[in-house]
């Protein structure tokens, strides 16, 4: 199996939201601390999805307070975001997050042969499992 270690996908890059941008790095699914219940449904706590967003968020522009002051990305800034939700942006970059391996696999369904030194053929992603 020909695994693809090099690939510049997994770095930061920058990702529009309503109308700011938010630059992102996509969050190690082997960190994930998932818990599976008999049901099969999934739960994530709340610590995960703070350690998500806070690895996630690098930077972030055309933020502004209710005094249209440029906010910085700074630990604090980050973490009020998070705990309250503000503007939507935890929630979506969560989802950025779950939906990073379609976005892996669209980019690898994109590639024409070769031009990453590879074919699509020899490139095997993970399967997502229901």
């Amino acid at each position: 199996m020909k695994l693809q270690m090099s690939r510049e996908t997994y770095k930061a890059r920058w990702v529009k939201y309503e109308d700011c941008e938010l630059f992102l790095r996509p969050y190690p699914i082997g960190r994930n601390d998932f818990i599976m219940s008999v049901d099969q449904s999934l739960t994530v706590p709340g610590e995960q999805r703070k350690s998500i967003f806070m690895y996630s968020v690098e930077n972030w522009r055309k933020i502004v307070d209710s005094n249209d002051k440029e906010l910085k990305c700074t630990k604090e800034t980050k973490e009020r975001v998070f705990d309250y939700n503000l503007g939507g942006i935890a929630g979506f970059v969560y989802s950025w997050n779950v939906g990073f391996e379609s976005i892996i696999k669209g980019e690898l369904e994109n590639l024409q042969h070769g031009q990453d030194g590879s074919s699509a053929k020899e490139v095997h992603l993970a399967e997502n499992v229901e």
